[in-house]
C-alpha cells in the first residue's frame, strides 16, 4: 500500500477510535449519573416450594413464583432497572446480576429463572437476607428505589445468629444511614407466621408483609413514582404551588390511588397544607398536583418543614413505592429590601445626557449609577440570593451595559447578589453611542424576598419579578470646524451662481441681422462675466428669445468664407450701415468697441429708433 493511501488510512482509523473512545466515556459517565431501581428477588429454593416430600401436604407453587417474576420483569417498569437474583435452601446462592438495557437483558434473566430447581431441605431465609443486606451498595445521591422480594412457603432454620430481630434491625439501619426508598416485601406463601414476627414486621418502617392462600402466589403490582422528593419551596410568595409526579406501574388496571398531604408540626398550629386532586388514575402517566397553603399568620413559626403526600393503594397487591413521598416547604416571614441611592444621590430614572464627544471628563466614557440595599431583619437574616440583570430595550445600538457587586467584580449583565453585599453598581459605556434616546431597566429577581423602593415597579410574576427602569440620551454629534467652512464656502459660489443667471441677458423679441452671411451674439455689460448668447444669423435666422435690454453689446461674426464679406464688415465698422432689424425697432450702431482677432466687430447698441 503506498504512502499516499496509508496514511490517510490510518488518520480515519485513529479519528474514529478516538471519537468511539471519547463517547464511550460520555456514556459511561451518563450511566453513572442515571438514577436506576433496584429490584432484588430473594427466592426459596427449598424441595417444599416442589411440592417435596411427596405426601407431606406441601404444593407446587415454585413454577408459579418463577411465572410471577417473570411477568415482573418483562413490564415496562423494568426497563432500565436492575435486576439481583439470591435463591436459598441450605446454601445461600449469588447474586445473579443484570441491568435491563435491552430486551437481550431480560431474556438472558428469565432463562435463568426458567432453570432454576427448588431441591434443598432447609431453609436459610435469614441467613439470606443477611447477604442482601452486605451486598446492596447504595449510592446516596444519585440511588433510586430499591425493593427486595422475598418468596418463601416455610418458618426459617437458619443457624442461631440469624434471627428476624436481628435482620429487621439491619434493614433499618441500613434504610436510614443511606436510603429512604429501601423496601422489603415478605412474602409468605401459604404459612402463618409467630405473632411476634408479624408484629416485629408490621412494625418496621419500609417492610411490608403479604401472606398468600397455601398453593397461591400473590401477583404484587407494583407503583413507582418519581421524583423521590418535592420541594414546594417558599409558600409565603407562592401560596399555590403546582408539582408533577411521574407514575409508572406493572399494573394493567384501572384501579385508582388516593393521596393525602402531611405536614404534622404545620397542622397542630392550624396550617392548612392540601392537595388537588386527591384520587388519582393508576396509569403510567405524569399527574399535576396542586398544592395549596390556608391559615398563615405572623405565628408560624419559620424555616423548613417537612411532610408527606401519603399514596394510599386500592388493594394489598398494589405496592406503591414510596408509599409517602416526602415534601418539603419553606416558610419565612415577610422579607424586605429596600432600593436607594446611596447618601446625597437619587434613584431618578432619568439618567440624563451622555455625550461621547465632550464628556472628557469622564475617563472612558463611562457612566456609572450606585444602588443601596436596605435589608429589613428577616431578609438579613435568611441572606435571599437576588438575580439582577440589566436590559438595554430601546436605542439606536445597543451599548456594553455591566453589573458589578459591592466588591467591584465585573459579572456582565446579570449577577447574583445577597443583602449581605449592600450595594450594587450599574455601568454603560457610551464611548460609541449614536445619537437618540435609549431606554432599559434593572430586574430583580428575589427568592423570597420583596423588593421596595422609588420607581420600583412589581410584575406580580412566579417568581416575582421587580423592574427600575431608566432612559438617557445621546446628543446630535458636532459638526467639525472644516466642515462649516466648506458649507459657507458653498453657499457663496451657490448664491453667485443664482446671481449670474438672474443678470444674464433675456431677449423676447425676433432679431436677425440684415445679412446672411454674418452671425449675431450679444451679452450684457452689466453682469460680470462675458457669456456670449447667440441669437441667429441671417435674415430668415427668426430665432425667439426673452426680453432685451435698452443697452447691451453685440458681436457680428463672418459665418462662411471671411474674404467675401471683408467688404461688408469693413462698412459695419465705419458705421454706415444698418446693423440690425426686427418688425417695430431700428438698432444704429453706436459707440465702435473694438475688432476681434477672427474678424468679429464688438459694437455697442446704445441708441434705439422706431
Amino acid at each position: 500500500m503506498s504512502n499516499r493511501i496509508f496514511k490517510p488510512f490510518i488518520v480515519f482509523w485513529l479519528a474514529f477510535f478516538i471519537t468511539v473512545g471519547s463517547l464511550s466515556v460520555v456514556i459511561s459517565q451518563a450511566t453513572a449519573t442515571m438514577k436506576v431501581s433496584d429490584h432484588v428477588f430473594v427466592i426459596d429454593t427449598s424441595g417444599s416450594m416442589d411440592g417435596k416430600p411427596i405426601g407431606a401436604g406441601n404444593t407446587i407453587i415454585f413454577p408459579g413464583v418463577k411465572k410471577t417474576i417473570i411477568k415482573y420483569i418483562q413490564s415496562p417498569i423494568m426497563n432500565k432497572a436492575k435486576v439481583m437474583i439470591y435463591t436459598f435452601d441450605r446454601t445461600v446462592r449469588g447474586p445473579y446480576e443484570r441491568q435491563l438495557k435491552s430486551d437481550y437483558e431480560k431474556r438472558e434473566v428469565i432463562n435463568y429463572l426458567e432453570q432454576l430447581q427448588a431441591k434443598g431441605n432447609v431453609t436459610h431465609r435469614y441467613e439470606a437476607l443477611d447477604k442482601v443486606f452486605s451486598d446492596l451498595k447504595v449510592n446516596a445521591e444519585n440511588a433510586g428505589i430499591q425493593a427486595i422480594y422475598v418468596y418463601s412457603d416455610g418458618l426459617d432454620t437458619s443457624p442461631g445468629e440469624y434471627t428476624l430481630k436481628h435482620i429487621l434491625d439491619k434493614f433499618a439501619l441500613h434504610r436510614a444511614e443511606n436510603n429512604e426508598f429501601l423496601f422489603l416485601h415478605y412474602i409468605t406463601l401459604g404459612v402463618e407466621l409467630p405473632k411476634d414476627d408479624v408484629d416485629r414486621l408490621n412494625g418496621c418502617p419500609g417492610v411490608v408483609l403479604h401472606s398468600a392462600k397455601k398453593g397461591e402466589v400473590p401477583a404484587l403490582f407494583l407503583v413507582e413514582l418519581s421524583p423521590l422528593m418535592l420541594d414546594l419551596e417558599n409558600i409565603r410568595l407562592n401560596r399555590e404551588v403546582e408539582k408533577k409526579i411521574r407514575i409508572r406501574t406493572t399494573a394493567d388496571t384501572s384501579n385508582r390511588i388516593k393521596i393525602q398531604t402531611i405536614f404534622d408540626d404545620l397542622s397542630k398550629i392550624g396550617v392548612l397544607v392540601e392537595n388537588k386532586p386527591e384520587v388519582v388514575a393508576l396509569t403510567n402517566s405524569k399527574i399535576t398536583v396542586t398544592f395549596t397553603v390556608d391559615n398563615l399568620g405572623e405565628k408560624t413559626p419559620p424555616g423548613p418543614h417537612s411532610g408527606y403526600l401519603v399514596f394510599t393503594p386500592p388493594d394489598t397487591n398494589t405496592v406503591i413505592m414510596p408509599s409517602k413521598l416526602p415534601l418539603k416547604l419553606n416558610f419565612r416571614h415577610k422579607c424586605e429590601i429596600m432600593l436607594k441611592a446611596p447618601p446625597g444621590e437619587n434613584l431618578a430614572p432619568n439618567l440624563g445626557e451622555f455625550d461621547p464627544w465632550h464628556g472628557l471628563a469622564e475617563k472612558n466614557h463611562i457612566f456609572s449609577k450606585t444602588f443601596k440595599l436596605y435589608p429589613n431583619t428577616s431578609a438579613t437574616n435568611y441572606g435571599d440570593s437576588i438575580e439582577v440583570s440589566a436590559v438595554l430595550e430601546e436605542g439606536p445600538q445597543q451599548l456594553p451595559i455591566k453589573l458589578f457587586t459591592g466588591k467591584g467584580l465585573i459579572k456582565g449583565k446579570s449577577i447574583k447578589i445577597t443583602p449581605a453585599d449592600q450595594e450594587f453598581s450599574l455601568q454603560i459605556n457610551y464611548k460609541e453611542a449614536k445619537k437618540g434616546k435609549y431606554k432599559g431597566h434593572i430586574s430583580f429577581r428575589p427568592t423570597m424576598s420583596e423588593i421596595k423602593g422609588e420607581n420600583i415597579i412589581a410584575l406580580g410574576k412566579a417568581p416575582m419579578e421587580y423592574k427600575w427602569p431608566f432612559n438617557f440620551k445621546v446628543p446630535k454629534k458636532p459638526i467639525p470646524v472644516w466642515r462649516k467652512v466648506l458649507w459657507v464656502i458653498g453657499v457663496i459660489i451657490i448664491i453667485l451662481i443664482v446671481v449670474c443667471k438672474l443678470m444674464t441677458p433675456k431677449f423676447s423679441r425676433s432679431l436677425y441681422i440684415d445679412d446672411p452671411g454674418f452671425q449675431l451674439s450679444a451679452y450684457n455689460p452689466r453682469f460680470c462675466l462675458k457669456r456670449w448668447k447667440t441669437l441667429g444669423n441671417g435674415k430668415d435666422a427668426d430665432i425667439k428669445h426673452p426680453s432685451l435690454p435698452s443697452r447691451i453689446v453685440m458681436k457680428i461674426s463672418p459665418l462662411n468664407d471671411r474674404a467675401v464679406h471683408a467688404v461688408a464688415l469693413e462698412k459695419l465698422k465705419l458705421g454706415k450701415a444698418i446693423i440690425v432689424k426686427n418688425q417695430k425697432f431700428t438698432w444704429y450702431v453706436g459707440k465702435k468697441l473694438s475688432t476681434l482677432d477672427d474678424n468679429s466687430l464688438e459694437i455697442e447698441l446704445s441708441s434705439l429708433e422706431q
